[in-house]
């Protein structure tokens, strides 16, 4: 849970705002460039947040609250500890855009953005690539039989009496 609170003086009065948000979540790609077991890579999607803001401006209650849609991107590094597990480190820029508050003594526009640094432990449910085979040369193929011998004629001189 992710939460902030601010004193701000208006005129005629103290006001407070506090933010809460009670989950993140995102649907993400992720494009990287394997080196080795070290793969650098990009993310990026769209991101949902329940945000839930009060304000006190001076006696005066007000609420906004609900899950927002929005967008986050960054960026991190994966080592791989196997074929199916990895472990490193992640940074995400989330933008839940801004939702307004208007009552008769309130009127404000809040912005809901953060930045995380964190860790990741991810498990791929693939199977491992298989190593690829090196095939192995064709066989050369079967020389034609060779044709039979011819029969042998054997000429004698003829000898004639008479």
């Amino acid at each position: 849970r992710l939460s902030g609170h601010f004193n701000e003086v208006i005129p005629g009065g103290i006001g407070t705002v506090h933010d809460d948000l009670n989950f993140d979540a995102s649907v993400r790609g992720k494009l990287g460039w394997s080196f080795g077991r070290i793969m650098p890579y990009a993310t990026g999607g769209v991101a949902f947040g329940d945000v839930h803001t009060h304000y006190n401006y001076d006696g005066a209650l007000a609420s906004s609250g609900g899950v927002r849609v929005g967008w986050t991107a960054g960026g991190g590094l994966d080592y791989a500890l196997t074929p199916n597990w990895s472990l490193g480190a992640e940074y995400r820029y989330t933008d839940l855009g801004h939702k307004g508050v208007l009552t008769p003594s309130l009127g404000d526009s809040n912005n809901f953005n953060y930045n995380v640094v964190r860790p990741v432990l991810t498990y791929r449910f693939a199977p491992p690539p298989r190593a690829i085979p090196i095939a192995a040369p064709a066989p050369m193929p079967a020389a034609a039989p060779a044709p039979p011998p011819a029969p042998m004629a054997r000429t004698f001189p003829a000898s004639r009496s008479l």
